[in-house]
């Protein structure tokens, strides 16, 4: 089974999340399976290039006992709530 392995860019800029997404995508093309992480500025770039990025921010995030808020509710979870 291919290690599933995650790849966490920092939420200040683009850059650092253009760069996580090399990584991320040699670790795929190696036969690995990766799961992406972060906040911020680079979150709608890793969006547009195929990712489900989970938000290490979002604490409650999957808790059965909190309500999704409305973003959640109306977008499948993929938003963000500031």
């Amino acid at each position: 089974m291919p290690p599933t392995i995650a790849v966490a860019h920092y939420p200040e800029g683009a850059g650092h999340a253009t760069r996580m997404l090399a990584i991320a995508n040699a670790i795929e093309n190696g036969g690995g399976s990766v799961r992406m992480a972060g906040s911020g500025a680079g979150t709608e770039f890793i969006a547009l290039n195929g990712y489900d990025e989970y938000d290490p921010t979002n604490f409650f995030n999957h808790n059965q006992n909190i309500a999704p808020s409305a973003t959640a509710q109306t977008d499948g979870g993929a938003g963000t709530d500031e």
